[in-house]
């Protein structure tokens, strides 16, 4: 069961600090709330830099490669999805969960005028379309290839980036490809505008027009501003440009927020979005950090406890030494040793002996 931050868990239960990463962060409808998904999914209150409820995931079977979320239209529900697990639909308002297994690999998510879920089972992958209200599945899209980011909006504008270079946009019952040379790393609507991020570029899609931008890197997120006239991109070494459609760099900023990576590896950043004047950034890096977009200077870093070094871990009922096995290796250590000494007694002895000219 979900904890909320502001009740103190029993002496019974680990005692975690809410310190995590967020691979995939939203703004909640234009507001100063926020939503993170790392080892938790956590609702923030930004102005605050507090948490105010958090939820996690269950966990699946298989390696964890990738966590998606997406926030319903009206700010209530989030859904959220791990590659190695089903969907999970969370109203936080009132803190219930439902969730949907899909057993395959489920690579993207968005929502909205549905539940959107996309996979990765190479050529046969889909685009799996979810009734918001009751989480039936109600049709599928084949894509052709494994579906890397997805993005939908009220009015049921769906837009699937590929790991083959192709977008497919489905908008008003009909579909159109776009195709690209490289994979989709990220894909945002904006109004009537699809921000397309692939390899060293920005594509922006609007009325059947579309614009190209070039970029100094590769794109790994793609977040537009609020009026469409500016976007940031975000590159694997965890710098961010902002760029307007002209194609002229407005600004270039970069922050190693967490000491505990060693400088000269930065960290990957995997998603972004703006809200009026602030960019929150979800990287592969404890903490979120949340940029000033006409300055570039940090204004709020989150999921990161101020409080940190006064926690501790408390178990109910420790494990007993003496039923704990004892490990190889202080089996082993003594014996190879007395071993090591003898073959080194020997071959000393052996060193001097003296030795007869064979001339």
């Amino acid at each position: 069961m979900p904890i909320a931050l502001n009740e103190k868990p029993s002496t019974a239960e680990i005692i975690r600090p809410y310190t995590d990463h967020g691979e995939a962060v939203r703004w909640i409808n234009g507001t100063e709330t926020a939503v993170t998904l790392g080892d938790n999914i956590f609702v923030w209150n930004v102005t605050e830099g507090t948490p105010i409820i958090s939820y996690r995931l269950p966990s699946g079977d298989g390696p964890l490669w990738r966590r998606m979320l997406a926030v319903n239209l009206n700010g209530t529900m989030i859904v959220a999805g791990t590659s190695n697990g089903g969907i999970t639909r969370w109203k936080f308002t009132n803190d219930t969960q439902d969730s949907v297994d899909i057993n395959v690999t489920i690579s993207a998510l968005a929502w909205g005028d549905n539940i959107y879920v996309g996979t990765n089972e190479s050529e046969t992958s889909r685009v799996l379309v979810f009734d918001p209200v009751n989480l039936t599945r109600i049709k599928e899209w084949e894509t052709g290839s494994y579906v890397e980011t997805l993005d939908a909006t009220a009015d049921g504008k769906v837009a699937a980036g590929l790991h083959n270079g192709t977008v497919m946009v489905w908008k008003g019952g009909k579909l159109e490809k776009l195709n690209f040379g490289d994979r989709i790393r990220d894909v945002r609507w904006n109004g009537g505008d699809l921000f397309i991020a692939e390899w060293k570029n920005v594509h922006i899609y609007s009325d059947g027009a579309l614009e190209n931008i070039e970029l100094p890197r590769i794109a790994m997120a793609v977040a537009p501003s609020d009026d469409s006239q500016k976007f940031a991109a975000g590159y694997a070494n965890e710098t961010i440009d902002i760029f307007d459609r002209n194609g002229n760099r407005q600004l270039r900023f970069f922050q190693n927020l967490d000491q505990r990576i060693p400088e000269g590896m930065p960290t990957r950043i995997f998603s972004m979005d703006w809200n009026q004047d602030k960019i929150i950034v979800g990287r592969q890096a404890f903490n979120v950090p949340i940029f000033d977009a006409n300055t570039g200077e940090v204004v709020k870093v989150i999921a990161k406890d101020p409080e940190y070094s006064k926690y501790v871990i408390i178990l109910s009922d420790p494990p007993k030494t003496e039923d704990a096995p004892i490990p190889f290796w202080v089996i082993a250590f003594p014996v190879l040793l007395t071993a090591w000494r003898k073959t080194r007694k020997i071959n000393r002895n052996q060193n001097n002996i003296p030795q007869k000219s064979i001339y």
